[in-house]
């Protein structure tokens, strides 16, 4: 059945498990339930490959690969090597980035084919603990029965209420992959691992770069040492790190105004009184981290545990809801591609009743993306 180009189960479709949220959760346990021999069904509001694919891990890393390689060519006489002109062209960073995401989208659309997993383009919600509703634009276009139900419906960056946020002046990640131009400066809020990623990136594209962190040191999460040594390189470098710092007040005005406080004193830029500093730059990135994405998926009708904003499972990633699983962001940290994969292999072992061996969330490898 067909409607507007988009594939329709028959009303009565009955599925041993439907899956909401294509992204590397949901999208690797679709695979590998099909291939357990479960009927399986992947919801997908946008594209399949989540954040990580599209505004996450995949692009960044190709923006970081074309900077690095810019680093060290202007080192390139060191090692012998010569050439007339070195420069950047920004736009040709994004156009390779939009090939390397778009080979990776085709490669993960074809293993859900190849595999058998019916893939719905629409946004899931829960209508009962077995039924999900699949709409379009607003519009129910389908519901399907379920078995199971896997929910994987990541994470967005985080925007404070009181920070303006307007795409082209404030800026969350997922705004500042799209855009071309390098600003001439930029002021980072959150100095974590996107915080930092971003910081290395503009530090190489010649742009002013200012790091605002609430704690007390770039990546708060990582050992003392590093943390430390890294400070120290971006410093040198020229990437101004004000820690202990939170933002007061941001006002556009064809750039951003930014007012600071200051838990400590710290030796601010002399524009500052007390403990309190202006900073004015092209744009700010927000990089305040994520929140789980849990709005309209219907949960509301089960009285599901939580803990804090994060869904609350078991050690097979089932809620509180029998045949109910929840996996990636939305169960909280670490908010990791891999991690979100390893919970969904975990769910559906324990639904193809096979033994299922827990996670050790100690064991779980991150990196942060720079240089060193």
């Amino acid at each position: 059945l067909e409607k507007g180009g988009i594939k329709l189960p028959d009303r009565s479709a009955t599925f041993d498990l439907v899956i909401i949220g294509g992204g590397p959760g949901g999208y690797v346990a679709a695979i590998k339930a099909a291939q357990l021999g479960i009927k399986t069904a992947l919801v997908e509001k946008n594209k399949v490959g989540g954040t990580c694919l599209h505004q996450g891990c995949i692009p960044t890393k190709v923006l970081l690969h074309s900077a690095d390689i810019y680093r060290k060519f202007l080192k390139a006489h060191e090692y012998g090597i010569i050439f007339d002109k070195l420069g950047i062209n920004y736009p040709q960073f994004h156009r390779r980035k939009e090939s390397v995401v778009k080979r990776l989208l085709q490669g993960t659309q074809f293993l859900l084919k190849k595999n058998g997993v019916q893939v719905f383009e629409g946004e899931g919600q829960l209508s009962s603990a077995n039924n999900v509703l699949i709409k379009k634009n607003g519009t129910d276009i389908a519901e399907v029965a379920a078995k199971n139900v896997i929910l994987a419906t990541g994470s967005v960056p985080l925007i404070p209420h009181a920070i303006p946020h307007d795409g082209k002046y404030v800026l969350t990640s997922d705004d500042i992959l799209l855009q071309e131009e390098i600003p001439k400066s930029i002021i980072i809020a959150g100095g974590g691992a996107v915080g930092v990623e971003f910081a290395y990136l503009y530090n190489i594209l010649g742009t002013k770069v200012t790091i605002v962190e609430l704690l007390d040191d770039v990546l708060p999460a990582e050992d003392k040492e590093i943390s430390a040594t890294l400070r120290k390189i971006l410093t040198k470098r020229g990437v101004d790190i004000l820690t202990n710092t939170s933002l007061e007040k941001v006002e556009v005005d064809n750039g951003v105004h930014i007012e600071t406080k200051s838990k400590i004193d710290t030796s601010y830029p002399p524009t500052t009184s007390g403990n309190k500093g202006n900073l004015k730059a092209d744009c700010l990135l927000l990089a305040l981290g994520r929140t789980p994405a849990l709005t309209n998926l219907g949960i509301e009708r089960f009285s599901l545990s939580f803990k804090g904003k994060y869904l609350q499972t078991n050690e097979v990633m089932e809620t509180s809801q029998k045949g109910l699983y929840a996996i990636g962001d939305i169960t909280g940290p670490p908010l990791l591609a891999h991690k979100a994969s390893h919970e969904g292999l975990c769910a559906v072992s324990h639904i193809a009743d096979k033994e299922t061996t827990p996670i050790n969330y100690q064991n779980v490898p991150r990196v942060t993306y720079c240089s060193p």
